[in-house]
């Protein structure tokens, strides 16, 4: 299992590197809080909210695994999700369109930093090379980006979106390394999906960081991360 904090220090690296939602912001959190006020300003909000967005966030990881895999287009990703969402509480796709225009609105204005975020990326920035790296969408991923702040500390941003490949894909990594003009070698990724962060990082020779928390299982780990930590404050004892 990768080591906790208390007994690993990282040497010789010259660039971080982040994934974006779950990471560096809480994207779910602000999904549910947007999704929520669409749903009120169209008087859709179902008597179970829980359930409901529950069965929402089922759709939308879904659809997007059509997205990445080229079955449907980033649109219809987004359409697709509310109406599953809509037809579980026995409502007609029609508002749709409304509903996906005014949740996005509200995503790409409302951000919420995670825990330490941004004391952390502020602090590791005046000694390191900073890079974003994240499965997301142009429009919302650099708007959301911006709305942080945090987005003049990074020397890097790379969205999947615009490279036509996602995490865990090794080109998207060492497209952010090329930016950075740093090495695999001498690089730390910061992320909180085994699948998607941990495993593309050490793939292409970076050190990972697994970034668990909400709850996570404290099960054994595949891949096994370098380094595991449950708030990103803990990085400013081992960077």
């Amino acid at each position: 299992m990768g080591k906790t904090p208390s007994n690993r220090r990282f040497e010789n690296v010259d660039a971080v590197l982040f994934d974006m939602d779950g990471t560096l912001v809480d994207f779910f959190g602000d999904a549910e809080r947007a999704l929520a006020k669409a749903m009120r300003r169209h008087d859709l909000m179902p008597d179970d909210w829980e359930t409901f967005f529950a069965g929402y966030v089922e759709a939308a990881i879904a659809r997007y695994e059509d997205y990445a895999a080229g079955r449907i287009t980033r649109d219809q990703m987004r359409r697709r999700r509310v109406a599953e969402a809509l037809g579980q509480i026995g409502q007609s796709p029609a508002k749709v369109e409304s509903v996906v225009g005014d949740y996005l609105h509200v995503l790409n204005r409302e951000v919420t930093l995670t825990p330490g975020a941004g004391e952390v990326v502020a602090r590791l920035a005046t000694r390191y090379r900073l890079g974003v790296v994240t499965n997301g969408f142009l429009d919302t991923s650099t708007q959301r980006l911006e709305r942080t702040g945090l987005i003049g500390h990074f020397e890097a941003v790379v969205v999947s979106e615009e490279l036509g490949i996602h995490k865990p894909e090794p080109a998207v990594f060492a497209e952010a390394l090329r930016q950075l003009g740093a090495t695999a070698e001498r690089s730390a990724f910061v992320g909180d999906s085994l699948e998607h962060d941990v495993a593309g990082a050490r793939a292409i020779g970076m050190r990972a960081i697994y970034y668990r928390h909400d709850g996570k299982s404290e099960g054994p780990l595949e891949p096994q991360p370098d380094l595991i930590i449950s708030d990103l404050r803990e990085l400013l004892a081992v960077l």
